[in-house]
């Protein structure tokens, strides 16, 4: 009996708290709430210091949903390592860091330079400060300043032109401006970087905000908008456009006839056997992105093979899909049946 005892309280351990334990979690969580609601903008810019890279994109939807907080893109006169936050105006800028190849050393030798010099006026004075050496710009060289190198690369100077950090010295509009900015670098760098932006996408807004993300994990595509520029049958506008973030809050079963326009980010061909002929039969398993929402999208046989043409990782895709509940998922989800309007834009 004691040992029956002794077990059940040492099981017991693995999950429950003394008093005190618990109180102390309890009110945290108190402290923490009241914050998040009385002063999202300092609850927010803490969260986004510490929280993991995977959770990311989770919090910056939940940011995206309430009112009184901004995230902008980075700045070069104000972006650091870190974010940084401008209370005045709830805005918490990006960091400079959080840009593909812009590491320790490139964003350190920025900030050096912002600090001696003060602000950046537009993007060619950024060069001719950041490539003082390479541009002989004197004026920017101290009498006894020490030659370092440059840890600044064309790769890094692309990559926060299109993460948007130029747009406020520029004033830049659109992302699509972006492109001037990368040609102002090869007029006076000589060096070429926009041979890999497509000549059929620079003009899209949607392509620039992409490769924000991709660079810069930090974005967001108005797809929505691109569904309603679609010039599409008229029979497609009278469905209710699905954002994913709303398929959850859908009864469950609840079938219904919706349009959505989102990026593919995988796809999947799989084979089963068909339980009425017993012939062997092809579907496919798309994974759907609108930004930080991911939805599988399944197409039966005669589905998959009328539309597996447009299913190229990357498209962006409109389609009416009817909404179901899977059993073996255990939520709603998307079908895309024969003869839906599929289309890729």
């Amino acid at each position: 009996v004691a040992e029956k005892i002794w077990k059940n309280v040492e099981d017991a351990s693995k999950y429950l708290f003394n008093l005190s334990h618990a109180t102390a979690y309890g009110l945290t969580a108190f402290v923490g709430t009241w914050i998040k609601l009385h002063y999202p903008v300092v609850f927010y810019a803490v969260m986004m210091k510490w929280v993991d890279k995977e959770k990311m994109p989770i919090l910056l939807n939940e940011i995206r949903e309430i009112d009184g907080v901004t995230i902008a893109t980075p700045d070069i006169n104000i972006s650091t390592d870190k974010f940084v936050t401008d209370y005045k105006i709830n805005k918490i800028y990006w960091s400079l860091s959080r840009v593909k190849q812009c590491g320790a050393s490139a964003t350190k030798y920025i900030l050096k330079d912002r600090r001696s010099y003060g602000d950046y006026l537009s993007f060619k004075n950024f060069l001719e400060r950041v490539f003082k050496y390479k541009l002989d710009k004197k004026e920017f060289i101290a009498a006894d300043e020490e030659k370092e190198r440059c840890p600044v690369t064309s790769l890094t100077v692309k990559n926060l032109i299109i993460a948007g950090a130029f747009d406020s010295i520029e004033h830049i509009q659109s992302p699509v401006q972006r492109y001037g900015i990368l040609q102002q670098y090869e007029e006076v760098m000589g060096v070429d970087i926009t041979n890999d932006i497509e000549d059929d996408s620079k003009e899209k807004v949607h392509y620039w905000a992409q490769l924000q993300i991709n660079i810069s994990e930090f974005g967001f595509v108005d797809y929505q908008n691109i569904y309603n520029a679609y010039d599409k049958p008229q029979y497609v506008s009278r469905y209710e456009y699905l954002k994913f973030a709303d398929l959850s809050k859908l009864a469950i079963g609840e079938q219904k006839r919706v349009v959505f326009c989102a990026r593919i980010s995988e796809v999947e061909e799989k084979k089963y056997k068909d339980s009425r002929d017993g012939t062997n039969k092809k579907f496919g398993k798309v994974m759907f992105q609108q930004n930080t929402d991911l939805t599988q999208v399944t197409m039966w046989n005669d589905a998959w093979e009328e539309n597996k043409q447009f299913m190229q990782k990357g498209n962006i895709i409109i389609a009416v899909a009817m909404t179901k509940f899977s059993e073996y998922d255990g939520k709603n989800v998307l079908q895309i049946n024969k003869g839906a309007f599929v289309v890729s834009v």
